[in-house]
């Protein structure tokens, strides 16, 4: 679910897999937080803070994670299990 500013909460059982998902994708590409927030344009704390699940991550940054582990916003929140990019 999207609110205003742009910030996406994750409501629901399947949506809490978002910090899974992130360090499993992170983990794949054989990255540390700090080489995925510096690719993902984020600072250190931040993308730590959204792979442990303490922050609820901005929709800007989720579609940069997107981009950077080559799949869908959908696999990351957890809404689907394909992992390859949207058509």
């Amino acid at each position: 679910m999207i609110v205003p500013f742009g910030i996406v909460k994750t409501f629901g059982e399947n949506m809490s897999n978002l910090p899974e998902r992130m360090l499993s994708l992170r983990k794949s590409r054989g990255l540390k937080q700090e080489n995925a927030a510096d690719l993902c344009g984020l600072s250190y704390m931040s993308y730590r803070r959204y792979e442990t699940g303490e922050r609820e991550i901005p929709v800007w940054a989720l579609i940069k994670l997107a981009e950077l582990y080559h799949t869908s916003t959908d696999y990351i929140l957890g809404r689907t299990d394909r992992r390859g990019p949207a058509e």
